[in-house]
């Protein structure tokens, strides 16, 4: 679980059921949940950015740490 630090916006992240992905609530946008395909093994960490724009995460593999836009989930 990863929240954003900036007291300006609040944005979460939590792992999603599937292995290897996670979702992003923004609750500044009505809620807004994005859903991200992550990795092909769960996820060992991730990291909202203080502004909860980005996200990142890594992989019990360990081998990659993948950058997601928290808007769109690219």
């Amino acid at each position: 679980v990863s929240l954003s630090s900036d007291e300006k916006v609040c944005v979460l992240a939590i792992l999603d059921e599937t292995e290897g992905s996670a979702k992003v609530i923004n609750f500044d946008k009505e809620k807004a949940v994005v859903p991200f395909k992550c990795h092909n093994n769960a996820i060992a960490c991730m990291k909202l950015s203080a502004d909860g724009t980005i996200l990142a995460t890594a992989s019990t593999k360990g081998t990659l740490i993948r950058l997601f836009s928290t808007a769109d989930g690219k």
